[in-house]
């Protein structure tokens, strides 16, 4: 069994809002399986208290309490390291392509 790095990754940006600052991007894993719908949105986090890209795996509204809702994970990558590093190269894909944009 072969284990997957982060070079078996493959993303791609389908859309982007820019009054909101919302990426939809794809990935694809070795050529073969496309996952659809992640969200890096341009927001500022609660730990670090500075803007930066936060990446959301895609997901699907479960429950609604109220106001708030409960999103259900569509992909979750167990391992953590992976995680990370496709986490990485998501917003070093999104940085790249909104940078470029912003001249076209």
């Amino acid at each position: 069994m072969q284990l997957l790095t982060i070079n078996d990754f493959d993303v791609e940006v389908k859309k982007w809002d820019r009054d909101k600052n919302v990426v939809i991007v794809n990935v694809k894993i070795c050529g073969v399986v496309e996952i659809r719908g992640f969200q890096v949105r341009f927001a500022t986090s609660r730990f670090t208290q500075r803007s930066e890209w936060l990446v959301s795996p895609p997901s699907l509204p479960l429950k609604k309490r109220g106001r708030k809702t409960t999103y259900f994970w569509v992909t979750e990558i167990k391992n953590k390291d992976l995680w990370d590093q496709l986490k990485k190269k998501i917003i070093n894909t999104v940085d790249v392509y909104t940078s470029s944009s912003l001249f076209r």
